[in-house]
Formats: C-alpha cells, structure tokens, sequence
C-alpha cells in the first residue's frame, strides 16, 4: 500500500496571481492522477491516498489542514486520513493483518 503526503507552507493557498492560480490550487489537478488506486495490481505510479497538507509553522499557533488530492473543497482530519490507511491496509492484507478502529492487529 502507498500513501503520499505532500506538504506546502500556508501561504501556498494566497500566492496566486491575476494570471496563475495559487500553488495549492494547481497542485489538485497536476495531481488527481496519482490518488486513489483501486487495487495493488493498478497503475504503478498510483497511491492508495495521496494528501495535500498545508502547514502554518507559527510557533505560537502552527496548523496543518488537509485535502486528498481529488477534492480541494473537501478538509481532512488527518487523525481521520491515517485511520482510512489502516483500514485500507487491513483491507489489502486480510490473511495477514486486521485494520479496524485505528488499530493494526497481526493475524
């Protein structure tokens, strides 16, 4: 299973331009390619879950907020994306591994 976190500075969501998109709105269609494959045996330069994390290092308030990369109107709790990725690993290992409530549990 392949998962992929990308992360770009809070300021990547305003640098946008009169001519070009910000990064963080470019970064959803140059990307929407690589997410969500269906199964192991799917395109190689795919990911289970690929998610665009925008980090505020503030150190008197830093944040991240989340997106997968096929929904940019959609945030993520990364507790939320982390516990699908266990599901999903329990999911493609089933003889192998249980991936239930945020948990690994070997067979």
């Amino acid at each position: 299973m392949l998962a992929a976190f990308l992360f770009l500075d809070a300021d990547a969501a305003h640098d946008g331009t009169a001519r070009r998109k910000s990064t963080f709105e470019n970064g959803f269609p140059r990307l929407r390619l690589f997410t969500r494959r269906p199964d192991p045996s799917g395109r190689e330069e795919q990911f289970e879950r690929f998610y665009l994390l925008l980090l505020d290092s503030n150190p008197f308030q830093p944040s991240i907020r989340a997106f997968e990369v096929d929904n940019q109107e959609r945030e993520i709790d990364l507790d939320a994306a982390l516990d699908d990725m266990i599901e999903l690993l329990g999911e493609r290992n089933f003889d192998l591994y249980d991936g239930t409530e945020g948990r690994i549990t070997k067979l």
